[in-house]
């Protein structure tokens, strides 16, 4: 029986035709025994596909990620799709990802899974998934082939549960674009569903990475505003005094490295804003 997957891809400023995440989709699509339909949520660009697979959707505005993501959602629902496959435009879908995927599913899961996600990484990086504690959310490196209940993990290449989702009423518009992911997994571990790491290696291009270079003061405000709220409005006041502990050390770290120094200041800011 073939898997039933609702797909979207986000673009932002970002045609078909550079989107790595599309072109990579296509050509694993090609020898893929899988059900699906693919919404395409565009931002910017306006764009026109004849395929009766694909649902474009020109936004006249920047919805940014949980508006998509809630639209591709409520599209699986009605399509009867029990997984959506949550794509960034600058992630690589890896060569048999789909016939890997349908291997697992084929082998059948607990009823309980919530999320399957391959290991991304940047480079030699490993960026997702992680293991973390359930107090301090530490992180460690997840490792393949395992089942989890701490594990988080970065939205692109996320396959998530469909049913699930729709039970908590979707993706939260609280967290339109920073920190959704982690809203997500969050919402995983309180609900005590469960995480699968596929043993899959997919490229991604994180831009903080490279951060004084990709990252303005603005953009990382913006960040700074959510990872705060999410700090404040999620997790316990254990974890809260822990992050503004760790943003004091992180302010002192962003002084020394950076030339700009509006980046420390902004985190020094956050010490004391609830």
């Amino acid at each position: 029986m073939k898997s039933s997957l609702e797909i979207i891809i986000v673009l932002y400023r970002c045609t078909l035709e550079e989107s790595r995440a599309f072109n990579s989709l296509q050509e694993e699509l090609k020898s893929a025994e899988i059900d699906y339909e693919l919404v395409i949520f565009n931002n910017d660009n306006q764009l026109k596909i004849k395929d009766e697979r694909y649902v474009v959707v020109n936004s006249e505005e920047n919805k940014k990620l949980s508006f998509a993501y809630n639209f591709a959602l409520k599209r699986a629902v009605e399509n009867g799709r029990k997984w959506l496959l949550l794509l960034d435009q600058d992630t690589s879908v890896p060569k048999g990802y789909f016939n890997r995927l349908q291997d697992f599913l084929k082998n059948g899961y607990p009823e309980n899974l919530a999320a399957v996600v391959p290991v991304l990484k940047s480079g030699d990086v490993v960026l997702s998934p992680k293991v973390v504690s359930s107090r301090l959310r530490i992180e460690s490196e997840a490792k393949p082939n395992e089942y989890g209940r701490w594990i988080t993990a970065i939205n692109s290449m996320s396959l998530m549960n469909v049913g699930f989702f729709d039970s908590i009423g979707g993706f939260s518009n609280k967290y339109e674009l920073d920190m959704l992911d982690r809203w997500s997994y969050n919402q995983i571990m309180k609900h005590n569903r469960l995480v699968y790491v596929l043993d899959v290696i997919s490229d991604h291009a994180l831009s903080f990475l490279d951060f004084e270079k990709n990252v303005t003061p603005e953009r990382y405000s913006d960040f700074m505003k959510m990872e705060n709220r999410f700090s404040t409005d999620e997790m316990d006041l254990f974890y809260l005094v822990f992050y503004k502990v760790k943003l004091f050390l992180k302010g002192l770290k962003q002084l020394v490295k950076y030339k700009n120094k509006e980046f420390s200041r902004i985190t020094f800011s956050y010490i004391f804003k609830k």
